[in-house]
């Protein structure tokens, strides 16, 4: 006997969408694993800091990580929470356009977080995207073109019985949907990460195999040295963060990118779990029984 999973209601349903949403992002995930994992170019040479930190965290992490190198190697300097260009003609001192457009950003005074509004340097990042894009790393119009077929597919598999339950559920003068609606939400809010998500999947196996490549940098932090001694530093930051650097050695990177403060009292920057712990607790109440 066939079983029709329209003939089930309350919490029997929804354990049946649950399951359908987990084999649906199942299939969803390798479909798109292997779109974006089979017969992408070679990956580009990782001798450069910034790309690796563009592949990392974006245009955004990359200059993060410019700003701190090149204070490092005394070309620009830190005086409180400002950073400014040390030298008057410093920006002719480097090659790369990333490291000219930071050393131009702060030709006056600023904070560690106005290279990241500005437009110049932001631009001179646009080489690193494109080559990301060219190797198959990051994601572009093209490959999120190439997903949405996939997403719509799902979207249409895990909406479509949502809206065919709910209207059901109407027809016979069941109310409680709000679990199922809640649900069918956050099935529409992950379809629609997935066709976001920057990376690739072969971006992503870019970033474990660059972890793994340079796994004992984090173990040798403590004996790095300021000062440019190495590009030891710029990579160690651009694999695993500037949080990686060790402060002791490296004390301007703090004054620049100051590390967010917790709340003691743990209400402010707990809203997320607040939430998921609120849903799980309340939303399941009375929106399960009818649907």
């Amino acid at each position: 006997m066939t079983l029709n999973p329209f003939t089930l209601h309350g919490m029997p349903f929804v354990v049946f969408y649950i399951a359908l949403m987990l084999v649906t992002f199942m299939v969803l995930r390798r479909a798109m694993m292997a779109a974006e994992t089979d017969g992408v170019p070679p990956t580009p040479r990782y001798d450069d800091p910034y790309l690796i930190a563009c592949l990392r965290g974006g245009a955004e992490e990359a200059l993060r990580v410019a700003t701190v190198s090149l204070t490092d190697r005394g070309l620009l300097e830190v005086d409180g929470d400002k950073v400014q260009m040390r030298k008057r003609h410093a920006a002719e001192l480097v090659k790369r356009p990333i490291e000219k457009a930071v050393l131009r950003c702060y030709a006056t005074p600023g904070d560690g977080t106005r290279v990241l509004r500005d437009g110049d340097s932001l631009k001179a990042c646009e080489e690193y995207r494109s080559a990301l894009e060219r190797h198959g790393l990051v994601a572009g119009a093209a490959v999120r073109e190439r997903r949405l077929p996939k997403v719509a597919i799902a979207a249409a598999v895990l909406l479509g019985v949502a809206a065919m339950r709910i209207a059901e559920a109407l027809w016979n003068g069941r109310h409680n949907l709000g679990f199922l609606i809640a649900l069918s939400l956050l099935s529409a809010f992950l379809l629609w990460r997935f066709w976001r998500r920057r990376l690739t999947y072969a971006g992503d196996e870019a970033m474990t195999d660059l972890k793994m490549l340079f796994k004992r940098l984090p173990d040798r932090a403590k004996s790095l040295k300021s000062g440019g001694e190495s590009n030891e530093m710029a990579m160690l930051a651009a694999v695993f963060g500037l949080t990686a650097l060790p402060a002791a050695a490296f004390p301007f990177v703090e004054k620049i990118y100051p590390k967010p403060q917790s709340d003691s009292s743990g209400s402010g920057g707990d809203s997320g779990s607040s939430c998921g712990s609120s849903c799980s607790g309340g939303c399941g109440g009375g929106g399960c029984g009818g649907v």
